[in-house]
């Protein structure tokens, strides 16, 4: 028996199906909450579950499936506002009950298991694409941070059991411009994040019982510039998921190449990180990426890094982040490392 909690207010509470387990995704505030609570002793299959089927509708905006319940609302934006940013046409992400929507979310598992990533190409309309580099145009050149570091691939001083002169610590130098959340509050790109399909459509897509916005207001989504002779070098994302949209691409260079599969949560592959870093591994790949493209990857496993730009359009990506648990933030070094301040 599978005990579902209803969050929204004025829900219906204490909802029971047998043999059936939903997700519930809800709007509290700026925060969309899937939370699941399953009472039964029976073993998860390790096989990735079905994809939900639609079976009815619930009077409080709520869409019934064998395996999930979505929330029907929009989130911060109406869907006649919504079509003028996303192309939901092409990616229905607001039809849970379409079978486009179920092939969609079909079609992006099958990537993620086959590449580690998918892209959803023209996610975003080219005319917001054009009014999200006029609203950052103005806030890169007066208020953005320059952040620039010194790092080795897992941004620590040491790592246990790797000796310091280990090929996996060799070291890079990183330069970015930084705008925070709290920075781009009337923009388009605060008007994707915060709205809810997409946190339960990656929810699906990822196999997640549930996804929080994250609460940092700082990092819940950030815009990062790279300028002629700029780069991301390699790492790991310490996410299980890394979510972006490439707002503007470099006319040279700042390319995303990644190596899938480096590591596993038990393996760390220290040779294996060694030899990409060294150039001896063929198994480096590029991600070709235009402007407007959703990218999701596995970026906890995936060796990946932004190469130099080169030529005089700076490359601008956005980064959405989602955690499967409330309340995520960064400390006060986490912040001032990566945006300069605390607050």
């Amino acid at each position: 028996m599978v005990a579902i909690t209803q969050a929204m207010t004025g829900a219906r509470e204490g909802l029971d199906w047998d043999d059936k387990r939903y997700l519930r995704a809800a709007n509290l505030g700026d925060t969309p909450i899937l939370s699941v609570r399953d009472d039964s002793q029976r073993p998860e299959p390790k096989k990735s579950p079905p994809i939900p089927r639609l079976i009815g509708y619930f009077g409080d905006g709520t869409a019934e499936f064998d395996r999930a319940i979505i929330f029907r609302g929009s989130g911060a934006m109406e869907n006649d506002s919504v079509r003028e940013i996303l192309d939901l046409d092409r990616y229905p992400i607001d039809q849970p009950d379409a079978p486009e929507y179920r092939r969609l979310v079909a079609g992006c598992r099958r990537a993620m298991a086959a590449d580690g990533m998918f892209n959803l190409d023209g996610f975003v309309r080219p005319a917001a694409i054009d009014r999200a580099v006029e609203e950052l145009e103005p806030l890169m050149g007066s208020v953005s941070f320059t952040h620039q570091r010194g790092h080795n691939i897992y941004f620590k001083e040491r790592v246990d059991g790797v000796p310091p002169d280990h090929g996996a610590l060799q070291r890079f130098h990183t330069v970015n411009h930084t705008l925070c959340g709290d920075q781009l509050q009337d923009t388009v790109v605060r008007r994707i994040y915060e709205y809810l399909p997409i946190a339960v459509f990656l929810a699906l897509v990822m196999n997640r019982p549930r996804l929080y916005l994250m609460d940092d207001p700082l990092a819940r989504f950030n815009v990062l510039e790279y300028r002629a002779g700029e780069a991301l070098n390699w790492h790991f994302d310490r996410s299980l998921f890394t979510v972006t949209l490439l707002i503007q691409p470099a006319f040279e260079g700042g390319e995303f190449e990644y190596r899938s599969d480096l590591r596993t949560d038990s393996d760390p592959n220290f040779a294996g990180v060694a030899a990409v870093l060294r150039g001896a591994d063929r198994s480096i790949r590029v991600n070709p990426l235009a402007a407007g493209t959703l990218n999701v990857f596995a970026g906890k496993n995936t060796l990946h890094r932004i190469t130099p730009v080169r030529g005089t359009q700076n490359r601008q990506v956005a980064v959405l982040s989602y955690y499967d648990r409330p309340g995520v933030t960064f400390d006060r070094t986490e912040r001032i490392g990566f945006y300069g301040r605390a607050e």
